[in-house]
């Protein structure tokens, strides 16, 4: 005769209960109801806990990116933050902060020096480019990933460099979000501190990843971030301009 009580199942996939987490999907033995205290205190745990895995995932993309990336490639997930969850919300912080700012990526004054004949349609284009930035970082993650793939080939597979790439393109994203008041601020000529800043970091972690700081590396380095800066323009703006051509 059967004695397990429904106190011993599993509520999620029914399987026997042996412990205080089901051994076959994960969840906790002890489930109660949900209530508006219990929704506030998860948010707050995923966000501003100290080993929550967004507070983790940050402090060693900034510190030690070696260690995310290779923990993260090798199987050791649970500890970080999935990078396209992370590049996702990092994009939502972008939004949010950029609205409260008003912040204005590229100036109208970018396309004022192009000739009459092709003014409107590089000012549309520019226009749309401006505001679906945030839907163009795709293409930044793509371009980081496929760069690092030509440049270092079989050091790891396009998926891998593609992760490594959602995280480089999130981490950009908040730290243009952190430092977004003082951007704005900038005059033209130097709205290419961001780019600069991201270099500087993207070195940093190549760097961390392969650990080995020779020439040959930083060169590589260096090519295969310019070409993802020359294939994410190159995309984005070409795309823009398709589509205004097509809608004008």
């Amino acid at each position: 005769m059967d004695t397990t009580t429904s106190s011993d199942i599993c509520k999620n996939c029914n399987t026997p209960l042996t412990g205080n987490y089901c051994a076959t999907c994960g969840q906790k033995s002890t489930v109660s109801k949900i209530t508006i205290k219990e929704t506030f205190q998860e948010i707050l745990d995923m966000f501003f806990s100290i080993n929550a895995p967004l507070m983790v995932t940050l402090k060693y993309l900034c510190i030690n990116p070696r260690k995310v990336f290779r923990e993260f490639i090798e199987g050791k997930r649970k500890r970080y933050y999935k990078p396209v969850s992370f590049f996702i919300l990092m994009t939502v912080l972008y939004v949010v902060i950029s609205s409260i700012l008003n912040s204005d990526p590229i100036k109208d004054e970018t396309f004022k020096s192009v000739s009459e004949s092709a003014q409107s349609m590089a000012y549309q284009a520019g226009e749309f480019m401006r505001s679906n930035i945030t839907n163009f970082l795709f293409f930044f993650v793509f371009s980081i990933g496929i760069s690092l793939k030509l440049v270092f080939r079989k050091r790891h597979t396009l998926a891998e460099y593609f992760a490594i790439a959602f995280y480089l393109v999130g981490i950009y994203t908040f730290m243009v979000s952190c430092f977004m008041y003082f951007i704005n601020k900038l005059p033209l000529n130097m709205r290419s501190i961001p780019l600069l800043l991201m270099l500087i970091y993207f070195m940093y972690a190549i760097m961390s990843l392969f650990q080995k700081v020779t020439f040959k590396t930083v060169l590589k380095g260096i090519i295969a971030y310019f070409l993802a800066v020359f294939l994410y323009i190159l995309c984005s703006f070409g795309l823009s301009m398709l589509i205004v051509s097509f809608n004008s």
